[in-house]
Parts: C-alpha cells; structure tokens; sequence
C-alpha cells in the first residue's frame, strides 16, 4: 500500500470543513503519495539502508570538472578563477596564453596541490589507485612535453595529448603528444599504470582519415572504434587497435579492469558489426535496416584480440559501465521504454546474468549525469536525476520528492537525486531519494569501503558542487525540508511555515501540537482566562532548532514534522537540526531569502494548477458546488510572505490588532499562464497575519479577477530596485 511518499504536501494541504479550522486540521492528516505507482518490487532486506550521511560544499557552479581520488579526495580542473583553488604552486609550459588549472582538495578543505599547464584544452581526467592524475584532450601552442616521451613533436597543429601527474605533489610524470585527435569518449587506466584512451571517429595527423593499428593489434572491421593503450612511462604504445562495421558506432563508456582488459559499450547502427560466437546478443535486424543498438565489446590487455563482443538491444542508449570483481561487466542503459535499467554480463559475454529494472522513468536522456558503481560483494548502486519513478520505494531513507520554486503546472516537477541498489542477482534492495540533491547533475562516485561511498554532484540554483557521503544511515536521518504549501525545497523565509522529512526524526505515533494557554503573571494560572496562546517546542521527545534558536512544533512523527522558521532567522543560509528523544542531533543547511511565498491547496486533486483553500466573502468555503462570484472577496490563506508590520513571539497566536504584511504583495490573475489576454496586477484589499492563527500564517483577502481564475502573489522587496519573488499559481472556482 502506498504510503507518504512523496511527503511534503503531508500534513499541510487537506481542505476542511469550517472556515476557522481550513489550516490547522491541514497539519494533522499526512496524505497518499502524489506521484503514479505501478506494482511495486518485493524482495527480501540484505543490504543495510544508505543516506547522506555528511556533506562538503566545493563551491559554486563554474566550467570545471571534478573526479574523487580512493581517498575520498576531491581532484578539480578547469580554468583561471574557475574554483578556489585555482593558484598554482607548479607550472608547465606557457601558461600566459591558454592555462588549465589542476588541484587536488584533501578532507579538510585545504589545496594539497594546484598545478598549471599551458597550451591544453582537456577533455577527459582519470584518477588512478594511487591518486595520480592522467589527462587527456587537445595540445595547443604553449604545451609543454617530457624528455623522452612517446611524441615529442606535434603530429598537426592540433594534436592529443596525454599526461600523468604526481598524486602526492601535482607534479608532471610524463606529458607526450599523441597520434590521434578524437572525442571524448572514455579510457581509464589499468594497474600496471597504463594508461588506455578510447575515441571514435579519430583523426589522425590532421587527415580525415583513422589512425593505423600496430602490428598485431586487433583490427576487424572499418575501425570505427579507436582504442590505443600508453605505457606508465608515457614513452612508448603498448597498442592500439580499431574495430567497428560499415556504418557509425560511437563508444560511449569504457572500463579497465586489473589484468588491463578494456572493456567499451556504445551504439552502432553497424548491420556488421563485429561479434564474436556465442555473444548474448548478435544481429537481428534484416538486411539493408539501419537500426541503432547498443555494444559491449571485451579488449585483451595486449589489443591482441575481442575477448568478447556482443549487441545489446535496439534503442537502448548506454549511461554508464561497471565490472564486478570476478571480471561481469554490466552497462546502465535508457531503453526505448524511457525505463533506466541495469544489465549484467557474464565474464565472456555469452549470457546475460541479470537485466534489472530500476523503476526510473526518464522523458529524456540522462546521458551525463548519472553514475554507477559495483562494491567488492558485486552489489550495484546507480545514481541519476528523475522526475517520476513507476515502482514504490524500497527501504528509503529519503522520501522526499519537491517542486522547484515558482513552479506551476506546466513547469512540473523539477529532477530529484534518485539512488537504487541491487544485489548480485539484480534484485532491488534499495531505492531512495537522496538529500541535498536537486535538479542534480552527479559527475563521479567513489567506493570507501563495502557500503560506504562518497560522490560528486551538482545541485541547487544556483549550482553548487557538494561532495556526499553515503552510508548507512543513523538512526535518525533529516533528509530535507520544505515549504508546506508550495512543495518547495529552497529558499526558504523566516516565519514561514515548514515541513522536516526523514527517518527517526520523532516518535512512531504521530502527536499533533496543541496551543498552550498563556496566563498573565500572578493570575493565578488555570483559575483566570488565558490571554495568549503559544505552540510548544518541544513535542514527543522531539525539538527543531534554527542557528539554535527553537522553533514551534505543530505536528511530530517518525517521518514528518511541520515546524515555523524563527522570525529572526537571517538572510543567506541557516543550520537547522532536529532532536528526537536522546539520540544525536542530524542537522543540514538550507537557504533563507526575504520572502518565499507560497498559497495553501487542496490536495489530491488533478487540476493543475491545483485549487486554493479558500473562503468566500461569506464565510464558506470555496468549491466547485460553491464558487465565489467575480467582483467579490476570496480569501487566500500563505507562508513566507516575509516580515509583518511588527515582529511576533514565535509559536504564538497572533490576536487584535492584526499585523499586516511588511513587504508590498501584489496579486496576478489570469486564464492561465503563458495565456491570452495578458495577466492583471491588483493590490489585496488586505494581506497580514491571519487572525488568532499562529504566527507565520498569514491571510490575503483578494478581490476576485473580472477574467480568469488563475492566481499568483507576488512579494516585494523594499526600496529601489528591490527584488520581487513570486508563489507558485492556484486556481479558485468562480462564478
């Protein structure tokens, strides 16, 4: 059975029956998921629970790339003032005219080495076992090369190139000039330190045509695929080899594996492209048809041979590849279906041992930014971006899934970071969102240890560079927090209303906060009327703090709980933890800007954009049986419209005088947006605090446009020049 999964609409959006009551029953009944499910996968639990355990920010998003050595160290590279630590303490060639920048950040934050190389535009960066560096790409005027390299002199005037930096001090192995120029398509690096490039459609010496293979070198085919293997001094080629049919074929992924076999996947729409007997897969396709299929093809470590050479199916567009310890290779692939699936090989490619369905969908390819890797037990993680998964969550230690912000119906649900584990039979063990991982863009991913790894990934808007670690989880988890009635993760405001998401982060019983009267000094307490009443801060064991500061508690459980952001919480970023009974704090941060509204709705309804809890001028509420007429007063029921006239006593109900919103909140009506005739901007004929309701809730009576029934507000900054931001879009039913 379904349950909260896709968990921030819970606890905030249900309409009720009496006006007084349309938000605070909201907080106390956590809804069905929103997201489709189709039947979901069952298997028995073998593989401890993952998570974001801790996480690093890099910076902020610039053109540089970023590889994780096996000490979990962070290996950047790109150009001047491109990352922090772009000063270098070595040089290499002339760097005055075309300058690449190479560090090495440790654990602590802090640059083990920066190193600058003139006259490289690298395309590909590898990390091997002992932290070295090896790039590849193309050599311009400036480049600077080692004395007795492979390629002392250019072959054209633009050249490849490869070069081997020091792990320990970011110093130059090697630098050489290489034969070919090709994409950037993959390589690796084997044990012996060899140093493998794999490249289609190369040109070698500045001629449109391919470059030769060495004697002895496999070569069957048109040698659409180019493969060459450099030995650990850079002095010499061990190979290089080329295969491929009469059409295209474009590798795609590459591995290396210890004894220095080079695995390659990719498509071909090759009708002869070479195969060896017994594949798991040969050609089907009829004589003279074109269609594209994917290919995983098996290297000897000399280049001597195809160990093996297989298709895959057609349509299938490979993500990524992998080897197990005993040498099975498997590719993570988008298929026609827009599925995102695993398939593993055996060790000489004639049987497939397991294809595992995922339960992504992706509308688009993922190319890019998913990852995958295999641990010592041959269990397999893949990590990627999605917007809609077509199988229930299984063992997540985030189930959290936003939208992003000012999103309205056509912009839809922004990519999450997404995580599925499966065990050596390809059985799904785990499938979670992951923390800290909006619209991501994953680049590289490291195995610690069994069970434990860290990765690289973009996220966030603005994009940030954040190192993760995943491991298994704590016994309580904060896995993200959000806007109540938006479905937004970020920013956030103060004295907004908000949902925490994880595991453990409250008592299994869900306890829904009741207002504590408040009697005056010496009134002598329950005998005299209450004059205020203040939500607790502690509820169930479990407390909120932001920047330490405690916030008010409306709803605790294990998975959920619906706080308010101090009033006083500052601008930029703020440190939020939750306590539950006596185990360690979890903590993350999030963003705070000046405003960040949002509109309460009513859940579990199809229309997009989804309906407004609302009440009508004359107190009832509004629905599709009960419209408000146009020219009448609706009102609208918000968070996170910032600042009030006069700042409130966090967790209090706000009574007479009502505040009134400090910020100029305009509204905007339409048919819809994007649509004719173009939208009208009104003044609310009031927008504050919402009457006797707790601090943070504030209440906008709007005048009911004379077209349309779409509605947005939009918050101000003050004085000139202020930044305006706005809600995401609600409907009302009108007459």
């Amino acid at each position: 059975m379904a349950k909260c999964l896709n968990d921030v609409a819970c606890g905030l959006r249900s309409l009720c029956a009496q006006a007084s009551l349309i938000w605070r029953r909201t907080l106390r009944r956590p809804i069905l998921a929103t997201i489709t499910l189709s039947a979901g996968l069952t298997c028995a639990q073998t593989l401890p629970p993952l998570g974001v355990t801790a996480s690093r920010n890099i910076g902020p998003g610039g053109q540089f790339s970023v590889r994780l050595g096996p000490s979990g160290d962070v290996y950047l590279t790109g150009g001047p003032g491109q990352y922090p630590w772009s000063a270098a303490t070595k040089s290499y060639g002339d760097t005055t005219q075309l300058v690449t920048y190479v560090s090495r950040v440790g654990a602590n934050g802090t640059a083990v080495f920066t190193t600058a190389l003139g006259g490289i535009l690298p395309s590909l960066t590898y990390i091997d076992a002992s932290g070295n560096v090896f790039l590849s790409g193309s050599a311009r005027t400036g480049f600077y090369v080692t004395p007795g390299a492979y390629r002392t002199t250019p072959p054209s005037t633009n050249s490849g190139f490869v070069c081997k930096l020091s792990g320990a001090d970011g110093s130059v192995q090697y630098c050489t000039y290489m034969d070919f120029l090709g994409g950037a398509n993959g390589g690796g690096v084997d044990l012996a330190g060899d140093f493998v490039a794999v490249v289609g459609v190369a040109t070698y010496r500045g001629s449109p045509l391919p470059p030769p293979s060495t004697p002895g070198a496999v070569h069957p085919g048109n040698g659409g695929v180019y493969v060459a293997k450099l030995n650990p001094a850079g002095s010499a080629l061990v190979y290089a080899a080329e295969f491929g049919g009469s059409a295209q074929d474009v590798p795609g992924y590459s591995a290396v594996d210890a004894a220095g076999s080079v695995y390659i996947t990719g498509q071909t729409t090759s009708a002869d492209f070479p195969t060896t007997p017994g594949a798991a897969y040969g050609y089907p396709g009829a004589a003279g048809s074109t269609p594209e299929y994917s290919f995983l093809t098996k290297l000897s470590p000399d280049g001597s041979s195809l160990i093996y050479s297989t298709l895959g199916l057609e349509g299938e567009q490979p993500l990524g590849i992998a080897l197990d310890s005993s040498g099975d290779a498997q590719i993570l692939y988008w298929a026609e279906s827009l599925q995102v699936d695993v398939r593993r090989y055996n060790a000489d490619g004639s049987k497939v041992l397991f294809d595992a369905l995922t339960g992504i969908v992706a509308q688009n390819s993922p190319s890019g930014s998913a990852l995958m890797a295999v641990d010592g037990g041959g269990n397999t993680s893949v990590f990627l971006p999605v917007k809609s998964i077509t199988a229930a969550l299984v063992n997540p230690t985030q189930t959290c899934q936003f939208f992003p912000i000012g999103a309205d119906y056509q912009g839809g649900i922004t990519d999450n970071g997404f995580m599925v584990r499966l065990d050596p039979s390809g059985k799904v063990q785990q499938s979670t969102y992951l923390q800290g991982t909006g619209a991501p863009v994953f680049e590289d991913v490291a195995a610690l240890a069994p069970g434990s790894m860290t990765m690289a990934v973009w996220s966030g808007s603005p994009s940030q560079l954040q190192v993760l670690t995943i491991a298994p989880a704590p016994p309580i988890s904060l896995s993200c927090i959000g806007s109540s009635a938006s479905l937004s993760n970020a920013p956030l405001a103060a004295g907004e209303i908000v949902s925490l998401f994880g595991q453990g982060i409250g008592p299994a019983e869900p306890i829904v906060a009741v207002p504590e009267p408040q009697y005056p000094p010496g009134s002598g307490g329950a005998e005299s009327s209450p004059t205020e009443y203040q939500f607790p801060f502690t509820l169930g064991a479990t407390s909120v703090t932001f920047d330490g500061v405690a916030a008010p508690l409306l709803y605790v459980s294990g998975t959920q709980t619906n706080t308010v952001i101090p009033f006083t919480a500052k601008s930029n970023t703020t440190h939020v933890c939750v306590t539950y009974s006596s185990n360690p704090p979890s903590c993350m941060d999030a963003p705070i800007v000046f405003a960040a509204p949002a509109i309460f709705t009513i859940p579990q309804m199809s229309q997009q954009p989804p309906y407004a809890a609302a009440v009508n001028q004359d107190g009832t509420i509004n629905s599709q049986s009960n419209p408000a007429p146009r020219g009448s007063i609706i009102s609208l029921f918000a968070t996170g419209l910032g600042p009030l006239s006069s700042t409130p006593a966090d967790g209090y109900t706000v009574s007479l005088p009502l505040l009134t919103q400090d910020l100029k909140v305009t509204l905007e009506s339409s048919n819809s947006p994007y649509q004719e005739p173009p939208p009208e901007f009104t003044a609310p004929a009031w927008a504050g605090q919402a009457p006797f309701e707790i601090a943070g809730l504030s209440q906008v009576n709007a005048v009911v446009p004379d077209y349309g029934n779409v509605i947005l507000l939009q918050v101000t900054q003050s004085g000139a020049g202020g930044l305006t931001v706005s809600s995401p879009s609600v409907s009302i039913w009108v007459k």
